[in-house]
């Protein structure tokens, strides 16, 4: 009985080891020639995946831009100066990680504060309006200096000569 079991487990182990493993799911949907089979060897040398990603790489002054975004949207970008360093960033991206966080949806939102209803049929009565005031009146513009000077010469006050001899 212990051999059966024993053997069981041996085939069992086997028959999992002689099955081939998926490819890991990355699509590299622009790399120069030369750059796109550095990256593709380190990716099948990678045991055990866990996302899938659609790579970019773009030659730059700098190095080599990468531009990763994976099924979920999350996007990685980076500059690496060669090649080789393109190949294993991009198969570090696609490892299966066992330390890394599962990625948790944020809180749904808390429901809105609504103010407790009256009564059922109670209607809530509008705030009052209160109608605009009316504007104070301006005051006029004050004139600068005498009266007469701002008068003109038709309305002008007259001064009779002889009224002026008898007040004297």
């Amino acid at each position: 009985m212990r051999h059966a079991l024993v053997l069981a487990v041996v085939l069992a182990a086997s028959t999992a080891a002689a099955q081939p493993r998926p490819p890991c799911a990355v699509t590299i949907a622009r790399a120069p020639d030369a750059v796109r089979t550095v990256i593709e060897q380190f990716v099948a040398a990678e045991a055990s995946c866990s996302v899938k990603l659609e790579v970019r790489v773009v030659p730059t002054e700098g190095g080599l831009y990468l531009l990763a975004r994976d099924d979920s949207g999350r996007v990685r970008e980076r500059v690496v100066p060669d090649a080789q360093s393109a190949g294993v960033l991009v198969a570090s991206w696609v490892a299966a990680d066992s330390n890394t966080a599962p990625v948790v949806a944020p809180a749904p939102l808390p429901a809105p504060v609504v103010a407790p209803a009256g009564p059922p049929g109670a209607m809530v009565a509008p705030a009052p309006m209160v109608a605009p005031q009316p504007m104070p009146p301006v005051a006029p513009p004050q004139a600068i200096g005498p009266v007469e000077a701002a008068q003109p010469p038709s309305e002008a006050p007259v001064v009779a000569p002889a009224l002026v001899e008898k007040s004297r």
